[in-house]
């Protein structure tokens, strides 16, 4: 996250299935190269295995966007 110079995340929704956990949140970003601030949604996925994550997968909506923000 060194590309951001400030990140929020609202968790919205929690769902789970079997050992995997979704977590849909919405997210707000603000650029450390633009100085640009953006709100956008995401999923997070996790895998859980004898307690433990042992997989962790982000999927935001709008990579273009964020890459933007970003700078990138």
């Amino acid at each position: 996250m060194s590309a951001w110079d400030r990140v929020h995340f609202q968790l919205e929704e929690v769902a789970g299935a079997g050992n995997l956990v979704f977590a849909y949140m919405h997210t707000v970003a603000k650029g450390k190269n633009t100085g640009k601030t953006r709100a956008f949604p995401g999923v997070e996925v996790f895998r859980f295995r004898d307690g433990q994550v042992v997989e962790f997968r982000p999927f935001y909506f709008d990579t273009a966007r964020a890459k933007a923000v970003a700078g990138d």
